[in-house]
């Protein structure tokens, strides 16, 4: 009996998911390495990011083990933009765990393949490194553009608690981006996306933000979040009731956890990326480019 699992090294956490014959997620887990820390400011990976996510790698392989599967990582902005990438990749391989790095495009394109939707829709990925956007229809993948901005670049640049005039720059910030290629910006590629179809949208800050909205602050549950529409005002609502806690209390909210220094930062990423598809709505989606790219490397005959 085949079975899969699949880690994903992100600028903010590293998450493993334990996949069965058909594919489907038996088990998802995370762990906050933050690889992507200082990022910004030296340009490389830092020794500390780098041990933390060794580390969690190598617990991940060994689940991996237990489950009766080989692990294939990939990873995405922060190892894809280090100067000193090649240092954790040797490590890495050193290990035992070889590490593929995608390209911005293809984050996207992950992400898309992982939602599985065949209607046309427009895809939302904020990450912590870059914030991507996808398009397609039927399942076949139209276009998709990564930009250098996200929740741990932002939060690095204005802090924990920015005031709205921050948040107002954050959100030109990502607009005038320049996408994977640099021939167009943000603005302009999220512009050539209407009409927008469906909107779904993917990661750490969508699917926190659906739980608060559900009212589920607790253990995240996939369940609970999955298939579930939030509205822009209800996103606005959130946020505004976050700004008023301390980065601690955040924090100390059990869904958000370490998330809680970042979430608002994500949540003005999301709204800009809204406003500029002309989106009231989006589909939060749990399936992701986990799925993602395990339908890739079975794609590739893997």
């Amino acid at each position: 009996m085949t079975r899969y699992a699949v880690a994903d090294i992100g600028t903010n956490s590293v998450r493993l998911m334990l996949a069965d014959e058909n594919c489907r997620p038996v088990e998802k887990r995370l762990l906050t390495t933050r690889i992507g820390e200082k990022l910004s400011e030296t340009g490389g990976l830092t020794e500390g990011g780098m041990a933390r996510t060794l580390n969690a790698l190598s617990g991940y392989a060994k689940a991996a083990h237990e489950f009766g599967a080989p692990l294939w990582v990939f990873a995405t902005s922060a190892v894809r933009d280090a100067t000193n990438k090649s240092v954790f990749l040797d490590r890495a391989l050193d290990a035992g765990i070889p590490v593929e790095v995608v390209s911005g495009e293809t984050e996207a394109k992950l992400a898309y393949l992982g939602i599985g939707a065949l209607e046309k829709l427009t895809l939302i990925d904020i990450g912590g490194g870059s914030t991507e956007a996808a398009k397609g229809e039927g399942g076949e993948l139209g276009a998709a553009y990564s930009a250098p901005v996200g929740c741990v670049r932002a939060l690095e640049r204005y802090g924990s608690n920015p005031s709205d005039s921050e948040l107002a720059a954050l959100s030109e910030w990502l607009l005038d981006a320049k996408v994977s290629g640099g021939e167009i910006t943000m603005c302009e590629a999220l512009a050539s996306f209407k009409p927008a179809g469906r909107v779904y949208a993917v990661s750490g800050t969508a699917t926190s933000l659906a739980s608060i909205f559900a009212g589920v602050t607790q253990e995240y549950s996939a369940s609970a979040v999955h298939g579930k529409v939030v509205t822009k005002e209800g996103i606005l609502d959130v946020l505004e009731n976050l700004k008023k806690l301390t980065v601690e209390q955040r924090c100390a909210i059990p869904v958000l956890s370490d998330r809680g220094e970042l979430i608002i930062h994500g949540g003005v990423l999301l709204l800009t990326c809204m406003d500029a598809l002309g989106s009231n709505d989006v589909v939060v989606s749990d399936s992701d480019n986990l799925e993602g790219y395990l339908r890739y490397r079975l794609n590739r005959g893997e």
